[in-house]
């Protein structure tokens, strides 16, 4: 992402203001680390995105919910499920069949 203006994003959990340049600092840093983590090194802008806001400490809500994700767990999930080599992924449930048909579109 290339911003020619530096326009304030958001606030974060420290009440700091989050500048464009911020976020697209954290997104080539999340990028670096997806190199690292994938197999094929690429990713999707939107995951890209929502890591790097995250890392920026904003928190993202859903409904009435807040939260803020832990960037190196999530990264550490992924490289596992890539079958990458020194990653500390948390624990999941095991795998379960869709109960729904794919989404088509």
């Amino acid at each position: 992402m290339i911003n020619h203006v530096d326009e304030l994003v958001a606030f974060n959990t420290e009440r700091e203001p989050v500048f464009s340049r911020d976020v697209e600092w954290a997104e080539n840093y999340i990028q670096d680390w997806l190199k690292l983590k994938l197999s094929t090194g690429v990713c999707t802008t939107i995951l890209v995105r929502q890591l790097a806001i995250h890392w920026c400490r904003v928190e993202q809500t859903i409904g009435k919910q807040r939260f803020l994700v832990n960037v190196h767990e999530v990264l550490d999930q992924i490289g596992s499920m890539e079958g990458k080599r020194f990653c500390r992924p948390q624990a999941t449930g095991p795998a379960n069949k869709f109960k729904r048909p794919p989404i088509i579109g």
